[in-house]
């Protein structure tokens, strides 16, 4: 069935996220209702709200083995202890904790309960969930990836308002948000949240039989694919496509139009073509810097257009280093620079490989510890359980390393980051090619699910460019458009690799104005190139390559349950090709290389510069 479009208004601004998600909390007539908490084994005892209890931020999919795909009907959950409260012809509002994918379809349905949900069991498995708003796009044109509604929500604060029919018939019901992202060729992804609501007023309307499926079910979907659709008119094309939008489909019924068993005294007309509010999104960035004060830039993003117009100004996490103390705040970003005047450093290297390559900026074995001057916490929108620490267990060379415990989930996040400015040295080059190496053990193996290891701020953009893993290997991922490298098809994730849990993995990578390489203990993966060509590259290279970095962060970063603990060693910096046998100093030093295996000691006396000084502004590189 084509699908059929319900008019939706967007609430819009513009905010910072990461990966995957689902629905968090509902707005009706300015209260809002707090959803399930995330990220437990089972329901939370404590939680007495309307929202189903939900698991991860992981999606269901076809056959992927992971989870059945009755969770495509509600996410797992089955219950919860209060309702929302709107009357039929009220808005409701959604709003996502993370984004989840582009392109994206939205749709929003309701099943009705026989009594109260808060305090009986409603069985939402039958054939009575029908649909009362729908979202693809705002355009037809072939490979508009801005166009379809995950974009819009993604880019406009992760909400979406619906309508409650005004002459839907008051009582109990269940409404299921669904998002379906289509960016993985051949498997696209379902995250469907549930509540409870209880509808009032005097509304007599109810759908026919005819407007209802089950989920899944043959007139939705199943377990091996979409009811009576040809698989790829329900997924993306990764590669581009001639195909106009509007030969996609959407899984499910058309929109109820508002009239059914009953007669109402009125009908909701559906709109069965293509049209929505227009949003127009400028933004402009202004970079200021004084001496010894900030690596930041203020962000201001205005929105007109659509019922309202807003304006917010926006910047990243806080990050204040002041010697070994770091502090955050998700709301502003000021970075301060401690002092201007610095007393030389004296530092001794002894190395015992081969030559040290030219053109360093930063390079670390940890043998002097976890230095501040260098090395600062990063976490960006919260905290959780994530950790990382100085260890002395089976470092890759010398006798330390740094130990990232990674927590499941968004928020158990953590990184240690070196910035483009940091009180006495120049961590990341300022311009031109931007090479880093590292070296990395896992404890476990890459999932199928989404997670990051190494994220880089972007000053152009505002968001991270991020490596890590899905499908069980290796992944780049950039957060302003989700776009990943390689292309999550078959041929895709063929020319990519996974990790080895418990080996120390050789991992190099070179961010230029017109591509990105990665190397794999010193041989170049092709999934991981821009230049590997069709059925890798297609996502990225349509999207900016033109990276400007100012900070490279070490960490662990879950978008669904994934745990893991990642050692750091012999990290990196240039902006030349570096290689996996070159020699690591323990301290960052200037040092010519020595032109063989030998053992030599090197003594440099440094005067760190100071960054703010020096550069007009902390732009990054590129």
């Amino acid at each position: 069935m084509k699908a059929v479009l319900a008019i939706t208004s967007l609430a819009v601004l513009a905010t910072s996220v990461s990966a995957h998600g689902a629905v968090t909390s509902y707005a009706i007539n300015g209260k809002t209702y707090q959803g399930s908490p995330g990220f437990q084994g089972a329901p939370s005892p404590s939680y007495t709200g309307p929202q189903w209890y939900w698991p991860d931020y992981n999606p269901t999919m076809f056959n992927d083995g992971q989870r059945n795909f009755s969770f495509a009907r509600c996410n797992s959950g089955t219950s919860a202890k209060s309702n929302l409260v709107a009357a039929a012809g009220d808005k409701i509002t959604a709003i996502w904790g993370q984004w989840t994918h582009n392109p994206a379809t939205v749709a929003v349905y309701l099943y009705a309960c026989g009594s109260d949900p808060s305090t009986s069991t409603c069985d939402v498995s039958g054939k009575g969930w029908f649909k009362i708003d729908e979202f693809i796009s705002d355009s037809d044109s072939a490979g508009c990836d801005t166009c379809w509604a995950g974009y819009k929500i993604i880019n406009n604060k992760l909400q979406w308002t619906s309508t409650i029919p005004a002459n839907l018939k008051s009582g109990y019901y269940i409404i299921r948000h669904e998002l379906i992202a289509r960016h993985q060729a051949n498997n696209p992804q379902f995250y469907a949240e549930c509540a409870n609501i209880q509808i009032t007023g005097s509304g007599t309307a109810f759908p026919s039989s005819s407007d209802m499926v089950a989920i899944p079910g043959s007139d939705y979907a199943t377990s091996t694919g979409p009811a009576s659709y040809t698989g790829d008119s329900l997924m993306y094309e990764v590669n581009g496509s001639t195909r106009k939008i509007a030969d996609y489909v959407n899984v499910g019924p058309a929109v109820w139009s508002g009239s059914g068993g009953s007669t109402p005294t009125t009908t909701t007309t559906t709109t069965t073509s293509r049209t929505t509010t227009t949003t127009r999104v400028t933004t402009t960035t202004t970079t200021t810097t004084t001496p010894g004060s900030t690596c930041a830039g203020q962000q201001t993003i205005t929105v007109t257009g659509g019922p309202s117009t807003v304006f917010e100004t926006l910047q990243p996490v806080t990050v204040t280093v002041t010697a070994d103390q770091t502090t955050q705040n998700p709301t502003t970003t000021t970075t301060t620079r401690s002092s201007t005047t610095t007393t030389p450093r004296t530092t001794t290297t002894t190395t015992t490989q081969g030559p040290t390559p030219s053109g360093l900026t930063l390079s670390d074995g940890f043998e002097s510890g976890l230095d501040s001057s260098r090395w600062s916490q990063f976490a960006r929108d919260c905290t959780g359980s994530g950790s990382y620490a100085l260890s002395s267990s089976g470092a890759h060379s010398g006798s330390r390393a740094v130990k990232v415990t990674g927590g499941g989930g968004y928020c158990n996040h953590i990184f240690f980051a070196t910035y483009l400015c940091l009180p006495g040295t120049k961590q990341i080059p300022t311009s031109g090619d931007l090479y880093v190496r590292f070296w990395a053990k896992f404890a476990n193996s890459l999932t199928g699910s989404h997670v990051s290891f190494l994220t880089m701020e972007d000053s152009t953009t505002g968001k991270t460019v991020r490596m890590g893993g899905q499908n069980s290997i290796l992944m780049w991922n950039r957060e302003l458009d989700d776009a990943t490298l390689p292309d999550l098809s078959p041929q895709g994730v063929a020319q990519s690799q996974g990790v080895t849990p418990g080996q120390w993995t050789c991992i190099e990578y070179h961010v230029g104005s017109d591509r990105l390489e990665t190397w794999v203990n010193d041989k170049v993966v092709p999934g991981l190139t821009t230049t590997s060509g069709s059925g890798v590259t297609g996502q990225w290279t349509k999207g900016t390559q033109n990276f400007k970095i100012t900070s490279v962060n070490f960490g662990w970063e879950s978008y669904g349950g994934d745990l893991n603990n990642v050692d750091y060693d012999d990290i990196a910096i240039g902006s030349s090709r570096i290689g996996c046998g070159a020699t690591v100093p323990t301290d960052p030093t200037t040092t010519s290389g020595n032109s063989g295996p030998t053992t030599t000691t090197t003594t440099t006396t440094q005067a760190p510069e100071n960054c703010s000084a020096k550069y007009q502004q902390c732009g990054g590189q590129g």
